[in-house]
């Protein structure tokens, strides 16, 4: 995510929100894997849940309030 979203993201789930980030589990490339994985540790750690989809590759991008 961008900063604004990162941002959004960890201040929804400061809030109590619960905030589910989904991703695939295997991406399409390793750059792209690398670059996602990369705000993985501070979204956890900010309390934001991360489930990885395991059935296919998943190129949806959406937000469900």
């Amino acid at each position: 995510p961008d900063d604004a979203m990162r941002m959004a993201l960890l201040s929804a789930a400061a809030r109590g929100v619960d905030v589910t980030l989904v991703v695939p589990e295997k991406p399409d490339g390793r750059i792209v894997k690398l670059a996602s994985q990369a705000y993985f540790e501070e979204l956890l750690e900010g309390g934001v849940k991360i489930a990885q989809y395991g059935d296919g590759l998943l190129h949806t991008k959406a937000i469900t309030v």
